[in-house]
């Protein structure tokens, strides 16, 4: 359950027509996390009459029913470190902890977490239909998380964050960050909020990069793949 502004929940109503259409077509790869409803919550303070409203959308739990180790938030933005949010050092606390890009590129993670050939190309066109549809509609700021299971290997993935549009608000705060960046001498490429083709041809790059697919069969052979425990699974 996520709370929402007017400008995104307007937005939103818009861009809802062209997703459904593009959810419902046949035979097509895809990553979106499903949207279940929107709805209007309203308050009533009943000493002082007060009426407060609150926009919320309900979306997919993509870890439902699953074991999840670790998660992570990724953006393609290789210098995004989460910052903890508690100090506890319990291993459940540790464990909902959501990770950035660089949290998922630092302790050779990478490398630990294979996954089949087949699985990548399917990520691959998963994310470069999701990637278009949602630069066609302007939209950025979109993530892929990506939930850990290390005791199987396995790993769940999906698109979130998909209601994000590049209005005139996103534009000028586009101008600022990246003004800034340059004046500090900072990597430009850091600014988060960037025009929707842009963003797609990021974070696709990014995403190809951040997961490693194993040799074909060509080059090992099929027993040996299917016996590595090293292979994660993209579910």
């Amino acid at each position: 359950v996520t709370a929402w502004g007017v400008s995104e929940k307007e937005a939103f109503l818009q861009f809802a027509p062209e997703l459904l259409g593009y959810l419902m077509a046949p035979e097509r790869p895809s990553l979106l996390a499903k949207i279940f409803g929107f709805y209007t919550i309203k308050t009533k303070n009943l000493k002082t009459g007060e009426v407060r409203k609150l926009d919320l959308i309900v979306m997919e739990h993509l870890f439902h029913s699953q074991t999840i180790t670790r998660q992570f938030d990724l953006k393609g933005i290789a210098s995004r470190v989460a910052k903890p949010k508690s100090t506890a050092s319990s291993k459940d606390n540790a464990s909902k902890e959501t990770l950035w890009d660089a949290d998922w590129l630092s302790g050779s993670l990478q490398s630990r977490l294979l996954i089949y050939s087949h699985s990548k190309t399917l990520l691959r066109d998963a994310l470069l239909n999701d990637s278009q549809f949602l630069a066609k509609c302007g939209n950025i700021d979109y993530s892929l998380l990506v939930g850990v299971n290390d005791t199987t290997h396995e790993l769940v993935v999906g698109l979130i964050d998909i209601i994000s549009v590049f209005n005139l608000a996103k534009m000028l705060e586009n101008a600022g960050k990246t003004a800034l960046k340059k004046a500090t001498a900072s990597e430009p490429e850091s600014v988060t909020v960037i025009p929707p083709s842009d963003y797609a041809l990021r974070f696709r790059q990014a995403m190809e990069k951040y997961f490693i697919a194993i040799p074909g069969k060509f080059s090992r052979g099929m027993d040996e793949l299917e016996q590595d425990p090293r292979l994660a699974p993209v579910l």
